[in-house]
């Protein structure tokens, strides 16, 4: 569900996290904590902006709609 939801892209054995930002434009932010690797990594949206805290993959954000 948070792959389409959240715009990510999840592969542990590439070691790496993408996330397209998609974030309802009635939403004014979005947070969710996953376990990846035994680490809590904190994903948090805002309109335009992604910040990921806590995470032992390689991140990269691709520009979205919101």
């Amino acid at each position: 569900y948070l792959e389409g939801l959240a715009g990510l892209d999840l592969s542990v054995p590439a070691n790496c996290i993408t996330i397209t930002p998609a974030l309802p434009r009635e939403w004014k932010w979005m947070e969710f904590r996953l376990p990846i690797k035994s680490k809590w990594t904190r994903i948090r949206y805002e309109a335009g902006n992604v910040t990921v805290t806590g995470c032992p993959l390689d991140v990269m954000v691709i520009p979205g709609d919101s």
